[in-house]
């Protein structure tokens, strides 16, 4: 009976503390009601409790203390990698889901530490239209990261270029993956046939190998105020990604910002734990990360969402 008792408290505690984790923000959910996990949403406040792993490895790497919007993206990318089973992390180590050598496309990651962890594992191609950026660097690497970052520099490839006149040269079915940190929503532009959104995407899903994943972890319009040519709704911004032929990865959920949005003042979760007193002091919260509820431009609002697609 006592053993009963025990099993029963324990699992009374468990679902306490999932209540405690995610009360106040439901509005944006982690799973469905059949218990799969939705990646394919906006960000949360709490983003950051839930990529604990990711946020850790790239604070021993060295990116941590880079403006919070950027650490996010990144944390966000190796987090959708490591749950669709591209790639695992164990503490400071990347280990591979596969014995053989993959191609993977990071489009326009410039001086992103994207291409240099992909690097460990398998054959990177960075395309960008140049490799100068907004953090002092050292042959491309952030400099307070140059002696933490593990990389593999024989699978690294940097290319300048525009990405429509590169990717064209592509063989069919070349790439495992692609990732995109923010930087296809300054290229395509739904509706806008000067700027090729269909052509892109038409281009960037043959060059995919049947079964490979897109992943884009980008700036998108906020609901509570206008959209522009490069700041978009995140439904719009599912229709362009797909206008090529890529399926997004069901279920998603870019709706219900209404709530979420009135009480985000009140529902900042603090991260549990402490990462040095840089993170503890700069980053408390994802509340920063956002340029929104602050308008940018012209009636514009910005948020975060992940877009990940299969083709």
């Amino acid at each position: 009976m006592k053993g009963y008792i025990k099993y029963v408290l324990v699992g009374f505690g468990l679902v306490l503390l999932t209540y405690l984790l995610f009360k106040g923000d439901q509005s944006i959910q982690i799973f469905n009601s059949e218990g799969n996990e939705i990646m394919n949403r906006i960000a949360r406040l709490d983003d950051f409790t839930l990529m604990e792993k990711q946020l850790n490895y790239i604070k021993n790497i060295g990116y941590h203390d880079l403006n919070l919007d950027a650490v996010y993206k990144y944390c966000r990318i190796l987090y959708c990698l490591e749950k669709t089973g591209y790639l695992t992390i164990n503490k400071n180590e990347i280990i591979s889901s596969s014995n053989n050598k993959r191609k993977v496309l990071d489009i326009g990651g410039g001086l992103s530490p994207i291409h240099f962890i992909i690097s460990n594992i398998d054959e990177i191609h960075n395309v960008d239209l140049s490799f100068s950026g907004w953090f002092p660097v050292k042959d491309n690497i952030y400099i307070n990261a140059t002696n933490k970052l593990k990389y593999n520099k024989d699978n690294i490839n940097y290319h300048i270029s525009d990405l429509l006149a590169y990717i064209k040269k592509i063989p069919d079915n070349y790439f495992d993956y692609m990732v995109d940190g923010c930087s296809l929503i300054h290229m395509i532009r739904p509706g806008d046939k000067e700027n090729n959104c269909q052509i892109i995407m038409e281009e960037l899903t043959r060059i995919l190998k049947p079964g490979g994943h897109f992943f884009a972890v980008c700036d998108i319009a906020n609901p509570i105020g206008k959209a522009c040519h490069d700041m978009i709704y995140p439904n719009d911004l599912v229709k362009a990604f797909g206008s090529g032929g890529l399926k997004i990865i069901k279920p998603t959920n870019y709706n219900d910002w209404d709530n979420y949005l009135k009480n985000q003042n009140n529902s900042v979760k603090k991260h549990p734990k402490h990462f040095g007193k840089e993170i503890d002091k700069d980053y408390p919260d994802l509340k920063s990360i956002m340029y929104a509820p602050g308008e940018v431009r012209n009636g514009v609002y910005v948020w975060i969402g992940t877009f990940v697609f299969i083709k």
